[in-house]
């Protein structure tokens, strides 16, 4: 039987204020999991990322003898959520960009025996709150960006290299062909928006990660 799993996924530190629900089916793998949080929180798909869970740490695994701690892993591309046997109540917690430290909380909140005609309706986003995260950058500078925000009430503009990280100026030896500039608020969050692009954000995420698979 395969059900419809609720998860209320939070971003550690800003629990109350940057959230998902996400639904996904149980036959989905543990990596199809972490490619819908990515894109639900606005990652880009390009760092490493592992689940935790009753002890288990389930990583995404490019090579076959890719192991960066003592501790056992499993692969999360071969493991359905199905096979962790979880219950109501039970939380995961997911690590994304080693390097950068963002974590989320994952609380199944719901699971519901999916009607078997309507399963391209997932993964999907029912739910949230706040823009996300900001690639490239670590949580303490997401707490900075947010502190402005809620003590001028304005939206920032934000300045990167390609490739480089978010920062609130330019700085005077980038070279402005390089720069873009983007309006960010963490207080922005739009579910109608989201929701029309999320299955094909997923996908794409899916893609970028696995596309080097076949051979395994």
């Amino acid at each position: 039987m395969t059900y419809v799993y609720t998860f209320k996924v939070q971003l550690v530190e800003f629990e109350d204020k940057i959230w998902r629900d996400i639904e996904i089916t149980s036959a989905s793998s543990v990596a199809k999991l972490a490619y819908s949080i990515i894109a639900a929180f606005g990652g880009d798909g390009s760092h490493l990322f592992g689940i935790r869970h009753n002890n288990n740490r389930y990583e995404f695994m490019p090579e076959d003898d890719f192991q960066f701690s003592s501790d056992p892993l499993i692969d999360s591309v071969k493991t359905k959520l199905s096979k962790l046997k979880l219950t109501v109540g039970d939380t995961l917690m997911m690590a994304y960009d080693y390097g950068a430290g963002w974590e989320f909380s994952i609380e199944l909140i719901s699971a519901t025996e999916m009607n078997p005609h309507k399963g391209r309706l997932y993964p999907r986003v029912t739910a949230g709150a706040g823009n996300g995260i900001i690639e490239n950058s670590f949580p303490s500078q997401l707490e900075e960006l947010m502190e402005h925000t809620d003590k001028t009430g304005k939206t920032l503009h934000l300045y990167s290299e390609y490739g480089g990280e978010m920062i609130e100026e330019i700085n005077e030896a980038a070279d402005p062909d390089d720069v873009f500039e983007i309006e960010w608020d963490y207080r922005e969050f739009d579910l109608e928006d989201l929701s029309i692009f999320f299955q094909d954000l997923v996908q794409r995420t899916q893609h970028a990660y696995e596309s080097g698979l076949s051979n395994k």
